[in-house]
């Protein structure tokens, strides 16, 4: 018998081949890849290792693919660390061991294992001495991409300013995403600085329990945050946050003044009463020092011998001085922080005095405060007990009749008050110049008048006269003929009078400009414009600076001669809206007015974006249908197919629709609740009338064959396979050719 010399070849390299085989050990070991469910666009990686025990050459090499619908696989690319995959490898042990790691960037649905293929890993031997070049082994995992649209959101109490006392009631209400099956909500909890102040397990899906606190103490404001801990495809654990910030307003819990014993040398340390959640503390003084004045004390001055400390950031504010100087004497103010308030205006303050002998050229108060001699009944108190305007006779007080403007048809109100020792004041009236230059009455009319009132102050008997003037002209500026306050006794001779303004302004002296409306598609770019077309009346009305304003922000700035076009990059719904192009002015130039020039509008066209149309159902579920469409301005319309050519429009109705809309930008929704056999068919979304183009988009609800699924878990079991399936087949094939191979040698 002979054997031909090509079948002794092919058995030669078979068992070469199957030696090959039995040398190499290459396996993907622990850690093994695991599944992974990113949310649409997160970054989300996937390692696996592989290592060969036996062989000491050997060098094995990572590979990722994906599994073909039609059999097979494609492997998948490295597009470097700029590109949507790419890997990165680490090598152990000289090589023998290696991890190598698909990263995958921005996830979106086509990276789902239902839509690309069953991702697997496999390992190979980079010496490249196996003839068949298959894999030693591969492990397979699951890439599971998470829909934004799946997630719960939360919707939280809005923020409030409250009292200390009252209290408050915080809610969190929860709507669950597309998918509630596969979304479990499995805890929820109340967090305030760091720490738990309630939580509950598994809780009702649809609405929270209400957090109910006091505000007794400054330190129970503050940031409270709602915090839902989510079971994404009831395996990913996802948190919700949704924040809610109470303020309480701040307070003094002692109004009295607070007299301290002034000791040259020594030291004195005034305890502020003041609390509150936020709270900004300013410290004031009026002293010889500061001329009478009252100045806002520097709490940042270095090697000062003004130490500035607090107990808390809301209570316990403390000024200490040491060692105290002789000019050091007078009143401080501990003042809770007010952005219309001057430095003068101490009236949200707690008063501390320095208590000392006055030399003689002060004017010495009964609390022993000093203060110098010309404040002494000038009408306005300048010590802490008012004993400065005590015995003074007849005087207009302080504050005194203010300057005031507005806009022709602007109202305004001007008080003048007067005071006395003994007896009340008895004229308190405001009087004008006439043409011949004299000062006369000012008769009451409809539309000006004066009303008076008495009053027992610390600064002695007082009558308060307003002066009421309705729907301004330009006749009642002071420009026409000037204004005073005039205060008179009987049996007194002479009067006292203070002088002030009235300024007023008509619409055409204010500046004016051409501002430009635009509409855009998603995605273009558009500039909106304000150009100046009249900057003011010269000598009434000067522009300072020139603003865009959104949503009562600032939003860009100009100069006093103009501003540029506010550019929009890639429109998208959240752009459409209004825009204000203002003018800060200057009233002849000493009262600062904003005016709008302008309002541009931004019309966003509605667009209709790409969606699953089909949506699977079951008896007795609830599904939310997310209408596709965006733009500004938008109102949807939902209808149902009722007949080839007939369609039935939808609105709330308790217990079957809830047509629902979070934000003017956001998306409109259809719940429909406690599906039935008679809810299933073609539902579909319309842009309506008053929306900024049309369109419609339409989804079928079909009902579920066997009710809502889980997918499995997916991957290969917990260890690997002895042999990669491929090679396992390549023996057997290399074996069946063996015998056939000898059987036609017998």
């Amino acid at each position: 018998m002979t054997i031909s010399t090509s079948c002794l070849v092919y058995v030669l390299l078979v068992f070469i081949s199957l030696a090959s085989h039995a040398r190499g050990a290459i396996r993907i070991i622990k850690p093994w890849p695991d599944n992974v469910y990113p949310i649409e666009g997160e970054n989300t990686a996937v390692t696996c290792v592989a290592f060969d025990k036996n062989d000491a050459s050997s060098r094995p090499v990572i590979k990722f693919v994906q599994t073909l619908d039609l059999g097979g696989t494609k492997q998948i690319t490295d597009e470097g660390p700029n590109g949507h995959t790419y890997f990165t490898t680490k090598k152990a042990m000289d090589g023998r061991k290696v991890s190598t790691t698909l990263h995958i960037k921005n996830v979106t649905l086509n990276d789902d294992t239902k839509n690309g293929g069953r991702y697997l890993c496999e390992a190979y031997n980079a010496s490249g001495d196996d003839p068949w070049a298959l894999a030693k082994d591969t492990f397979g995992f699951m890439v599971t991409v998470i829909e934004r649209s799946e997630i719960p959101t939360i919707q939280v109490s809005e923020g409030e300013t409250v009292k200390f006392g009252e209290s408050i009631n915080l809610g969190c209400n929860v709507t669950m995403g597309s998918n509630s099956l596969w979304n479990s909500i499995d805890h929820s909890a109340w967090i305030k600085d760091d720490k738990v102040i309630d939580e509950t397990l598994c809780p009702d899906r649809d609405k929270l329990d209400n957090l109910v606190i006091k505000i007794d103490k400054p330190e129970k404001a503050g940031v409270y945050t709602c915090v839902l801990t989510a079971k994404l495809r009831n395996t990913r654990p996802y948190k919700i946050y949704g924040n809610i910030t109470i303020q309480v307003t701040p307070r003094f819990t002692k109004v009295q003044m607070t007299a301290l014993e002034f000791e040259s040398g020594g030291q004195a340390e005034m305890q502020c009463s003041a609390e509150g959640n936020p709270i900004d503390i300013i410290w004031k003084t009026k002293t010889a020092q500061t001329g009478g004045k009252t100045e806002v004390l520097n709490q940042t001055a270095v090697a000062s011998r003004f130490t500035f400390s607090k107990a808390s950031p809301y209570s316990g504010f403390n000024l200490s001085i040491d060692p105290l100087e002789d000019e050091d004497r007078g009143l401080y103010y501990c003042c809770i922080r007010n952005d219309n308030s001057s430095t003068e205006d101490t009236s949200s303050c707690q008063e501390f005095v320095l208590v000392s002998t006055c030399p003689g050229s002060k004017y010495e108060c009964r609390d022993g405060t000093c203060i110098d001699r010309n404040e002494h009944c000038n009408g306005k108190i300048d010590c802490p007990d008012a004993s400065d305007e005590k015995g003074c006779g007849l005087l207009i007080a302080w504050p005194y009749p203010p300057n005031v403007w507005g806009m022709v048809g602007d109202s305004v109100q001007i008080p003048c008050t007067a005071r006395n020792d003994g007896t009340y004041p008895a004229v308190v009236k405001f009087k004008r110049r006439d043409s011949l230059y004299q000062y006369v009455d000012i008769p009451n009319t409809a539309r000006v008048y004066q009303t008076n009132s008495t009053a027992n102050k610390s600064i002695g008997l007082t009558r308060t006269t307003v002066l009421h003037i309705h729907n301004m002209t330009v006749d009642d500026d002071s420009n026409v003929y000037r204004y005073i306050c005039s205060a008179s006794t009987p049996g007194a001779q002479g009067e006292q009078q203070q002088g002030f303004q009235v300024i007023v302004v008509k619409d055409e002296d204010l500046p004016r400009a051409d501002v430009n409306s635009v509409n855009a598609n998603f995605g273009e770019t558009v500039n909106l414009t304000c150009k100046l077309t009249f900057t003011g009346t010269t000598g009434q009305v000067s522009i300072t600076s020139l603003h865009w304003m959104r949503d009562n922000k600032v939003i860009a700035n100009g100069t006093d001669t103009g501003i540029g076009p506010y550019t929009i990059r890639s429109v998208s719904t959240k752009d459409g809206g209004d825009y204000k192009c203002l003018a800060k002015v200057e009233i002849r130039s000493s009262k600062e007015y904003q005016t709008l020039l302008g309002t541009a509008k931004l019309t966003v066209f509605v667009k209709f974006f790409g969606v699953q149309s089909e949506i699977i159902g079951s008896v007795g579920e609830r599904v939310i249908l997310e209408c596709p469409a965006e733009g500004y301005p938008l109102k949807i319309q939902w209808s149902r197919k009722t007949g080839p050519s007939t369609e039935t429009m939808l609105k709330d109705t308790a217990g079957k629709y809830s047509i629902t809309r979070p934000c003017e930008y956001c998306r409109y929704t259809l719940t429909i609740l406690d599906l039935s056999l008679q809810d299933f068919g073609v539902y579909i979304c319309t842009a309506a009338t008053g929306s900024a183009g049309s369109g419609s988009h339409n989804f079928v609800l079909s009902l579920s064959e066997s009710g809502p699924s889980t997918p499995t878990a997916g991957g290969n079991s917990t260890e690997p396979t002895t042999e990669s399936s491929a090679s396992t087949a390549s023996r057997v094939t290399s074996l069946l050719l063996v015998c056939l191979c000898l059987i036609g040698l017998m």
